[in-house]
């Protein structure tokens, strides 16, 4: 009889270790609880049954196993569980609390004192764990003193209960999360489009600073260029009055006695007398010569009163005779009025008395015109215009070296001109 108690006592205990402890970490609560239950009440039973030391030292044996086992599995899932949750939490408001402080004040608050909670809910869960993990501890003690006792169902309730408030306040914990991210998600939303808009409005009215800017500043050149254009032009007066001699007037001394000079400074030229065939040339030159610089522009006009006959302006040497027209005599350079250029021996230059002419494309002048003439003193190019405009003189030079002066010929009655030594010429340089 003692020996078939004990092999049933064996073979309970073989099958104890091959069937038990359950995995509770894919159990629910229930189905854990029921399990447990049957488990209490087979020991009950096989402690009735075997009353033998060696089935006592098994039940010891297999009961504290059990017990150590059912306490990792719940240990282990708690762990689990808690780490998931602290991830998944830690994870979630470590992403959502980059929002900037200075624009989610409030909310920033509001995330704290979710913090605050939810620290104080993992304290109270680590309170709970722990206190669990002593009142298993206490079971396992009760079973190693005493086999009879057993864990009270009532007390597996409580610790269900208790389990079950914490996982529905970090459920309710979660849901708060969830609707204060989708409140971060809706304010992002909205700051978002504050954002825009105020990014539209502040490129619209930069646009707009920029098109008035512009607009300023080319007023303001247009107002600089005007008031260059006075100040150049001041500039040239004040160049014409240093350097283009307006103290200069015709000589009366190198006058022929046919011309008369009047005016204040002797600058009206007229032909005086009667003509004599047509042919009586008449020539003045002025005061001072062409300044001997190699630098600046000599330059001076005259404007036709009357018109008669032709009229020679240009550069000539005072040993010309006076009857003759300024550009026929050598070394002399002239402005015709029918539309010559004297004094140039260029390619394809027409000739008379030996003196080259040049009268293809030269615009002739009259009564109301400006006539100008002058010298680049670098270059030695010649220079005339007419009424303000520079004609083309590219390729005529002046290749004298002797001093020259200002001339005007006259040859007719009628003909007369009033010079321009400066300094408020019509061409402005």
């Amino acid at each position: 009889m003692s020996s078939t108690d004990s092999t049933n006592g064996a073979d309970i205990t073989a099958d104890q270790q091959e069937c038990w402890p359950p995995n509770f970490a894919n159990l629910d609560p229930s189905e854990e609880l029921r399990l447990l239950r049957a488990r209490i009440a087979q020991l009950e039973r096989q402690q009735t049954i075997n009353k033998s030391p060696s089935s006592s030292a098994s039940f010891d044996l297999v009961l504290q196993n059990e017990a150590e086992q059912q306490k990792a599995a719940r240990l282990a899932k708690m762990e689990q569980y808690q780490n998931n949750q602290q991830h998944i939490i830690i994870d979630a408001w470590t992403q959502k609390l980059k929002v900037s402080t200075d624009q989610f004040s409030s909310k920033h608050q509001e995330h704290e004192k979710l913090l605050n909670a939810y620290q104080n809910l993992m304290e109270e869960m680590n309170l709970k764990q722990q206190q669990y993990q002593k009142e298993t501890n206490d079971k396992i003690g009760w079973l190693n003193k005493d086999q009879e006792q057993c864990v009270s169902i009532d007390q597996f309730s409580s610790m269900q209960s208790d389990q079950k408030e914490l996982l529905d306040r970090l459920d309710g914990f979660e849901q708060k999360q969830a609707a204060n991210a989708e409140q971060q998600k809706t304010d992002q939303k909205a700051l978002s489009a504050t954002i825009d808009q105020g990014m539209n409005q502040l490129k619209g009215e930069l646009i707009a600073k920029m098109g008035q800017y512009q607009e300023e500043q080319q007023r303001k050149m247009e107002q600089y260029q005007k008031e260059q254009k006075l100040n150049i032009e001041d500039l040239q007066k004040t160049v014409a009055k240093f350097s283009l001699t307006p103290q200069n007037r015709w000589d009366s001394a190198a006058c022929h006695r046919g011309l008369a000079l009047s005016g204040p400074d002797r600058l009206i030229v007229q032909y005086n007398g009667k003509d004599r065939d047509g042919l009586s040339y008449r020539s003045v030159f002025a005061e001072r010569p062409i300044p001997k610089k190699n630098l600046g522009i000599f330059y001076y006009e005259m404007k036709m009163l009357g018109k008669e006959g032709h009229v020679f302006i240009g550069f000539g040497r005072k040993q010309m005779q006076l009857n003759k027209w300024i550009g026929i005599y050598k070394g002399s350079y002239a402005y015709e009025s029918v539309g010559r250029f004297w004094g140039h021996a260029v390619e394809r230059c027409s000739r008379k008395n030996g003196r080259p002419y040049i009268e293809v494309g030269i615009p002739s002048f009259g009564v109301g015109d400006v006539i100008g003439c002058g010298m680049d003193l670098a270059t030695r190019q010649i220079i005339y215009t007419k009424n303000g405009q520079r004609l083309d003189t590219a390729n005529l030079f002046v290749d004298s070296a002797a001093e020259l002066f200002p001339c005007v010929s006259l040859l007719r009655s009628g003909d007369k001109i009033e010079t321009n030594f400066g300094p408020d010429l019509e061409y402005k340089f």
